[in-house]
């Protein structure tokens, strides 16, 4: 098969399996697991709207761990999407008060007591992060217009882009990779 110019491929099927309904007993331990993990999602949600209920009418009661200042800069190994949702909170009133969803890492509720300002940074730094907000700015702008262009135009990617690691120096994909 050629696949592109002066580049040819070929592939020898040594083993064929037909698509298939596989029986219950095959899928018994997976269906389970997948079942208990979605079902102790569910209730750690609900434990944790529970309690962020109950913190928010007595909030000197409510026993968390201790405070930790975050950041988009500084997470401190906490998940990109607690970071995300204290940020956007609400800190018009404080303490604030805020749930996330992790899917089967659980329920986080988090609890904004301050807002602290950000340390200054000196210039070089300002320049790379005045750099670094450019180039998503321009990524971003690009992929809208990108997606309106494809939305006017109704086309469609039928075929995925090869992995980039696989290409070598030229462009070229490696017979292994094919």
């Amino acid at each position: 098969m050629e696949i592109g110019p002066n580049q040819l491929a070929s592939a020898h099927i040594t083993q064929y399996a037909p698509a298939r309904t596989r029986p219950f007993a095959e899928v018994h331990d997976l269906v389970k697991a997948r079942l208990v993990a979605s079902r102790a999602a569910e209730m750690a949600k609900k434990e944790g709207l529970d309690k962020m209920a109950a913190w928010k009418a007595n909030g000197a009661a409510a026993a968390v761990e201790a405070a930790v200042v975050v950041s988009r800069d500084k997470t401190e190994n906490v998940p990109p999407q607690v970071v995300e949702a204290v940020l956007r909170a609400n800190a018009a009133t404080l303490p604030a008060w805020t749930g996330v969803d992790l899917g089967p890492q659980g329920y986080v509720v988090a609890r904004i007591n301050k807002l602290v300002p950000r340390a200054p940074t000196d210039e070089t730094a300002a320049k790379l992060e005045r750099s670094r907000y450019e180039r998503a700015w321009s990524l971003a702008e690009s992929e809208a217009y990108y997606t309106l262009l494809k939305d006017r135009f109704k086309a469609q990617i039928k075929v995925a882009e090869p992995p980039k690691a696989a290409a070598g120096a030229d462009g070229d994909v490696p017979l292994a990779a094919q």
